[in-house]
Parts: structure tokens; C-alpha cells; sequence
């Protein structure tokens, strides 16, 4: 159902832009055939299960420049349509009867902004809940972009993520140029060429987090395109899909046989395939699981087991309880069963610490001990002497890393003053090992400790409760030590101060947390840095220590919001909030997928 309270008039038109922009319900509109519109095709770090409801209205803002920059592209595009007579914006020199073409169907400009635009800001609501890696940083590619739908109306929503708009007809790339030129984007690149073609470039081959197509192909054809044809992602784990509304059946299933995807080299990969089992199942690869749960504490031995254990592939009892608690510990549905999105935490990178000692969780907040937050300690809440006011650390001589001393040693310095900002602790790098409190090591595979490193994006690191002081990490990491991690060229980048500040928590006395958003939070997604101590890092950590009188307070790791605030957008006035209320909008329907 559209906006049907806006008419094709020029006042009208007007007033979709100053309304409509400002308080945007978005959505997907009901078409003649219900074909899919959109397909977000993205790497496994970033994915969610937490499906949204089948129909919903989500509210983007934009700015009054964002506005004016979308006014610019609406100009632009009926200008290249129409040939108007009076165009708001100066013509390109390409601008003939010769070149001419029409770039979409619609040529009125009131169902430009409903029909367009809204629906191409339809996609930022599911794609911001499904990514899970900084959203400032961003990589997307648009696929048969053709009038810079939808990416040219995302790069003005979305300012800090960087676009390619990937068209192969080169008239539509004049316009493409064209268009980034009138509207003043900077993050805006425009590639002619195939998609085929483009992906086996090393400059473009799995160099983008999010590839967005609309209209485009079928949606087999556009996983296979921005996959296995050309990998413009390095894997397609979920498909999110926004559809036709249908008043009988408000959301669809996505279409079956979908290509087989390789995945990146993960020693938890392979669970994937055990999405959907449950109690009673016997599946190849659950034994792998169990023996995924038995290293982070949540199954004991097998009672017939020997040091190394060795675990069937029976879903049974224990496996069932041993899934509720990790499910707990997580914040996702305690259900016992592999979902998705169980299945999807279990894959990610994380801190070798277990979550669970003797049968008891660790981690507050998942049946822990803990009356208050959601931080935890070590059995027992050991840590270093109060006598000891400054600690000290080095790097030993042995690691195995690449990375140069000075770099290093500013990365540590930086993760230990985070922790002395909040305490009456401080730290100071010895000259060798020998002399120091906490040794920082960088090892691989089995280094003598018990705890051997497993390969990439396995164990990332782990670390010994008070007064052990050894932090480990393994040096196998893609590790980036200096800018911004974000940007790294390798997918499978880890940032190793965001490493350090977590692994330093758990040297001073730290166990897990079950806050997302807090340090102490299990698992870290590559590409994605995290370092500043939330609110429930800081109270437990001086729960331990006390509080440094100089702490001026917590300052939150950056987050990107859904919303463009904005200046001069504001509210709604009553009789247009009446208005737009009492419209339907449009609705999307969303379906989430694994293969």
C-alpha cells in the first residue's frame, strides 16, 4: 500500500519532499507481479537471525542537506527522463536526443519519492539489524545499479559507508557520474563493467561486506552473481529479502537451492550444517559441537572418556541443557535447539576463557551469581594484592609475530591505560619478561599452556586469572596493531588492541559478560574494533580495585544509530503525524534464511 495522500501535482510533489523525507515510514509496496526487490547477500560475521516481524514500519530522518541532496538526484534522474524544459540542475554535456534513454518508468515526481526512494531506504532498516560489524565502516556494492537505485538514495542516508554503484551500460554510468557529481557525494564510486568481470579483479574480489541489488535478477541469480560468478562477498551464509505484503500471507520463504557456498577458514564453519537439529537428532558434526561446548565449559567428560575426550554425534540430554545455558549466556531464545542464531554466535571469533567453571556459569546474567549487572569474576573473585598498586608488563622475546616493537608497545600501552582510567591501578612495560608482572605473548597451535590456538578466527587469545598474569594470543590472527581495522583489506583482520583491552580484563580478575556491548563480552567480530569499557566493565572492574578519583565517567563505544538526527528535521506537526499515522505506509516483509 502506498502514501496515497500525496497526488501527482507540483504542490503535492513539494510536499511529499518536506514531509515525506523528514519522517519517513518505509517499507515494500505491493507490485503487479509481488516480484522480490531487494537482496542483501553478506559475510557470515555480520549476520543476525533475529528475524524482524513480517510487516513493520521503520522510521528513517534525514537532514535537510540529505534532503536537498535527494531533491538534487530526483531532479537529475526526471531531468534525464523528461528532457524537462526548465531543469532545476545544469544538464551534462552528454545530455542529447541521441543518448537519451529513460532510466525508470516513472516520470512523476510524487511517485519518485514514494516509489524510489522510500523503497530503496527500505532496505537500511533489516541490513543495519542483520550486519554486525562496525557500521561506519561499511563496504557496499550496489549490483545493476542502473539509476542508482538503490545505492545513490543509501549513500546520502549513510554518509560514513563507502559505495560502489556497479553498472555495465555505459550510458547509465554517464548518468551515474553525473548524478554523484549534482548530489556532492564523496563516498560514491561508479564501476562500468560486469559483475562477472569485476569480481575477478583482485582489486574488487571479496572486497565488499554488503551487496545490494534491486530489480536486477532472480535471487538465485544474484546470490551465484555476487558469490561464486563474481565474489564480491567472501561468502553467502543468509539472505535477507524484502518482499511483497500480501494481506493472506504477510511474508514468503525465500526459494530453495540456493548455490553451495564455501566459507571462510573458521574451525566452527562447518556448524552451519547443523542449524535446525534438536533433541533426538544424529547428525555428522555434532560431536565436533560437543566438543566446541565441553573447551568453554558448558558439557563435562564423557564418563567413558580418558584426558582426551572424544564426543558422539547424538543429540542427548546433556547436549540439550548444555545449549540452554549457552543460549542464557548469550541473550538469545533458550530453546535447547540449534537455530540459526545459535549457530551463528557459535561461529564466532572469540576469547579462549570458558564461560562455565564446575557447572556454574561465569558470565552474569546467564544463571550466574551475580545480584547486579552483568559482569562477572573468577571463582573464588581473585586478584592482584593491594600492596601491588602498578604492575608490570612485557612482551616476551619468544612471540611469534611480525609486528615491531614500538607498534606493539604503543597498541598495550593504550589497551592497559583504558583499565587504569577507572582504577587506582597502574601499568608500566618492563625491559624484559623477567622483571614483569603480566608476560604478552603471541603463539600458535600448542604452546605448552593446555590451551592450544586453533587457526584463524577460531580462539582469537586467552588469558589467566590473578595473579597468573600470562596473556596469550594467537599468532596465526590476520592482526591489526595500527589503523583502523575497519578499512583492512583482509576480512578476516582481527584489531589486537580491541583483544588486549578484553584479554587485560580477565589478567586483573574480570570473567565474561553477558553485555553485548560490554569488553568482557565473549566474542569479537573481525573487522571490528572495540576498546572503550562500557558501563558494566567499569563496575565490576572496580568492584575489585575501587575508583580512581580522576574517572570522569564512561565513555561508550561508538554505535551507529538507525535514525539520521537532524537539525531543523524534528517532529512531525499533529495534522501531518495524523496523516502519515493513519496511512499504512510501506510495509516490508522479511524473510531470513540459512543455507
Amino acid at each position: 500500500m502506498s502514501l496515497c495522500c500525496f497526488s501527482s501535482s507540483t504542490a503535492a510533489a513539494a510536499a511529499a519532499r518536506r514531509f515525506l523525507l523528514p519522517h519517513l515510514f518505509l517499507g515494500r509496496r505491493r507490485h503487479r507481479h509481488d516480484q522480490v526487490r531487494y537482496t542483501i547477500l553478506h559475510h557470515p560475521r555480520t549476520h543476525t537471525t533475529a528475524a524482524p516481524p513480517a510487516a513493520a514500519a521503520s522510521t528513517i530522518r534525514l537532514s535537510p542537506s540529505q534532503q536537498r541532496q535527494v531533491s538534487l538526484y530526483v531532479d537529475a534522474l526526471l531531468d534525464w527522463n523528461q528532457r524537462l524544459t526548465r531543469p532545476l540542475v545544469a544538464a551534462p554535456v552528454f545530455f542529447s536526443g541521441a543518448q537519451r534513454m529513460n532510466l525508470t518508468a516513472v516520470t512523476d515526481e510524487g511517485e519518485v519519492m514514494t516509489r524510489h526512494v522510500a523503497d530503496s531506504l527500505a532496505v537500511l532498516p533489516p541490513l543495519e539489524r542483520a550486519y554486525r560489524g562496525d557500521l561506519g565502516g561499511m563496504r557496499l556494492v550496489d549490483v545493476g545499479s542502473g539509476a542508482g537505485l538503490p545505492g545513490l538514495i543509501l549513500a546520502v542516508a549513510r554518509p560514513s559507508w563507502k559505495f560502489t554503484l556497479l553498472e555495465s551500460m555505459q550510458k547509465r554510468c554517464l548518468f551515474l557520474e553525473h548524478a554523484v557529481e549534482v548530489m556532492g557525494l564523496s563516498n560514491v564510486d561508479v564501476v562500468c563493467d560486469r559483475a562477472e568481470n569485476v569480481g575477478q579483479s583482485p582489486d574488487f574480489r571479496e572486497a565488499f561486506d554488503v551487496a545490494v541489488a534491486r530489480a536486477v535478477a532472480e535471487l538465485k541469480v544474484l546470490a551465484a552473481m555476487a558469490t561464486t560468478t563474481s565474489p564480491l562477498v567472501v561468502v553467502l551464509l543468509a539472505v535477507v529479502a524484502a518482499i511483497a505484503v500480501s494481506p493472506v500471507q504477510p511474508a514468503f520463504a525465500l526459494p530453495a537451492g540456493l548455490p553451495d557456498i564455501k566459507s571462510l577458514t573458521n574451525p566452527w564453519s562447518a556448524f552451519k550444517n547443523l542449524s535446525g537439529c534438536h533433541f533426538g537428532d544424529e547428525r555428522q558434526g555434532l560431536g565436533k559441537l560437543k566438543d566446541y561446548l565441553w573447551h568453554f565449559g558448558y558439557l563435562s567428560y564423557p564418563s567413558s572418556s580418558s584426558l582426551s575426550p572424544s564426543f558422539n554425534d547424538l543429540f542427548d540430554a546433556d547436549m540439550e541443557l548444555a545449549i540452554k545455558m549457552y543460549q542464557g549466556n548469550f541473550g538469545l531464545d533458550v530453546t535447547g535447539d540449534l537455530d540459526a542464531a545459535t549457530v551463528s554466535q557459535m561461529m564466532a571469533p572469540r576469547c579462549g576463557v570458558a564461560d562455565v567453571v564446575n557447572g556454574t556459569s561465569t558470565m552474569g546474567g546467564g544463571g550466574g551469581v551475580r545480584g547486579r549487572g552483568l559482569y562477572s569474576y573468577f571463582p573464588g573473585s581473585p586478584r592482584w594484592p593491594r600492596s601491588r598498586t602498578t604492575l608490570r608488563y612485557a612482551i616476551t622475546a619468544t612471540s611469534q609475530t611480525s609486528i615491531d616493537r614500538a607498534t606493539l608497545s604503543k597498541v598495550f600501552a593504550s589497551a592497559f591505560a583504558r583499565w587504569s582510567a577507572a582504577t587506582t591501578l597502574n601499568f608500566t612495560e618492563a625491559a624484559s619478561a623477567a622483571d614483569a608482572d603480566i608476560t604478552i605473548g603471541f603463539y600458535g597451535g600448542d604452546h605448552g599452556d593446555g590451551e592450544a590456538f586453533d587457526g584463524p578466527l577460531g580462539t582469537l587469545a586467552h588469558a589467566f586469572s590473578p595473579t597468573n598474569g600470562r596473556l596469550h594470543l594467537d599468532a596465526s590472527e590476520a592482526w591489526v596493531a595500527g589503523g583502523d581495522v575497519t578499512r583492512a583489506s583482509s576480512n578476516a583482520a582481527v584489531d589486537l588492541e580491541s583483544v588486549a583491552v578484553h584479554e587485560i580484563g580477565h589478567i586483573l580478575g574480570l570473567g565474561h559478560s553477558s553485555a553485548v556491548d560490554s569488553i568482557m563480552f565473549p566474542t569479537l567480530t573481525s573487522r571490528t574494533k572495540k576498546v572503550n569499557l562500557a558501563t558494566d566493565d567499569v563496575a565490576g572492574i572496580q568492584g575489585l580495585y575501587g575508583n580512581n578519583p580522576n574517572f570522569k565517567g564512561v565513555t561508550p563505544p561508538a554505535t551507529s544509530s538507525r535514525e539520521m538526527d537532524s537539525a531543523g528535521a524534528g517532529e512531525l506537526s499533529r495534522p501531518w503525524r495524523r496523516l502519515l499515522d493513519g496511512a499504512a505506509g510501506l510495509l516490508v516483509g522479511l524473510s531470513l534464511a540459512w543455507l
